[in-house]
């Protein structure tokens, strides 16, 4: 997978995001990944329309 600078400042904002989730939340390694790569979608999404 080719990743842009740009995108890769894009999913360490979308990781940092899910990892500011509150503590023993108790979410396991797949729902971290997931929600990660939503938060990711959603953030290059709004990008693109600017």
């Amino acid at each position: 997978m080719n990743i842009s600078d740009s995108e890769s400042i894009i999913l360490l904002a979308a990781s940092n995001l899910v990892t500011m989730r509150p503590p023993s939340q108790g979410l396991n390694k797949e729902a971290l990944v997931e929600a990660t790569v939503k938060i990711y979608k959603m953030l290059k999404e709004e990008l693109n329309k600017g």
